[in-house]
């Protein structure tokens, strides 16, 4: 499942609803920056409602004079999750009116087990922090150590990815992992999805580049990789390729390059760096033809031409793409 964030002074309807076709189902939002009202709260509530998203905020025991339970469910609130403050009671009282989000990255087992005790694990949610400063992000270990704890009590959990635009003050991004401050938005999730149940955009907005990668692979299970590429090889361009089942150490295979018959005469011969794109030669006898896509440096082979490149923010999605995946060029210059 996929989320992401709204802020409430920078509400913006088109930006929902792009996000609902993309795949997105879930919204969060802070109560907790200055200015916010109910009608904020109100507005986000009901395109929410619009587009079938489910809503959660985060809130502080002193907001509850603002915003009574009533007034939050009145809005569509779905889940609360609760910010430092609360006691065991008040998250215990709370559950019956909402489901509750615990801090994944903060809450212990001998605080888990005596909310357990009073709330079905059924009411509740675990997410984990999103971090502005740069190098404070959770490490892998440590997520992975989090995670298991709340899933062994069968309570899902979401994590924070950067978005293309970054949040002020810091203009840092908002992830969960420090890894992946500086991934792009779509390798971060790609990166996690299958660890947790979860995955929201901590920042402003993504753009149309992530959003495309974003939607077709919730759509078509497919990942996009933009490349530069000769123009030669035009029809790899938006066509739709299959890892092999056996995965090679260093490349990619495009299982069914192959089958497409050409002459392929030596051409552009060089180191091939992480991210090149290259084509088997005449040379190479039976796997002329054949398109790989370079996971690990390199050296040069009279047998391969170089025919292009996968550009710098998709490089991270090169290690992820297993067995079988489903993956598509899209060009963005011609060489």
């Amino acid at each position: 499942m996929l989320g992401f964030s709204v802020f409430l002074n920078n509400i913006d309807a088109t930006y929902m609803h792009n996000m609902t076709d993309a795949g997105f189902s879930d919204v969060f939002t802070s109560l907790q920056l200055p200015d916010v009202t109910e009608a904020h709260l109100a507005r986000l509530g009901e395109l929410c409602a619009v587009n079938h998203l489910r809503l959660t905020v985060d809130i502080h025991p002193a907001l509850f004079e603002q915003f009574p339970i009533e007034k939050l469910q009145a809005f569509g609130v779905h889940q609360l999750r609760l910010d430092d403050g609360f006691s065991i009671e008040q998250m215990i009282s709370l559950s019956t009116a909402f489901h509750i989000i615990l801090n994944a990255s903060t809450v212990m087992r001998k605080e888990l087990e005596q909310l357990l005790i009073n709330v079905p694990a059924s009411r509740l949610a675990a997410w984990h922090n999103y971090y502005p400063h740069v190098s404070t992000g959770l490490s892998e270990e440590f997520f992975k150590q989090q995670n298991d704890l709340f899933k062994q009590y069968d309570i899902p959990v979401a994590a924070f990815i950067p978005g293309d635009e970054y949040r002020a003050p810091l203009f840092e991004g908002l992830p969960t992992l420090e890894k992946h401050r500086h991934f792009s938005p779509f390798a971060s999730y790609l990166d996690i999805f299958e660890q947790v149940d979860l995955v929201l955009v901590g920042d402003y907005s993504l753009n149309d580049v992530s959003l495309k990668q974003f939607e077709l692979f919730t759509q078509q299970q497919t990942i996009l990789l933009h490349t530069s590429l000769e123009r030669t090889y035009e029809d790899l361009h938006a066509t739709r390729f299959h890892n092999r089942p056996d995965c090679a150490a260093d490349v990619i295979r495009f299982l069914e390059s192959r089958q497409t018959k050409r002459h392929v005469k030596p051409g552009v011969i060089t180191t091939r760096p992480i991210g090149a794109v290259t084509i088997d030669n005449e040379q190479f006898g039976r796997y002329e033809g054949e398109v790989q896509l370079v996971k690990n440096p390199l050296a040069s082979d009279a047998r391969v031409n170089t025919i292009g490149y996968v550009t710098k923010a998709d490089i991270p999605l090169l290690k992820l793409i297993g067995a079988n995946q489903a993956l598509q060029l899209e060009v963005i210059e011609w060489i």
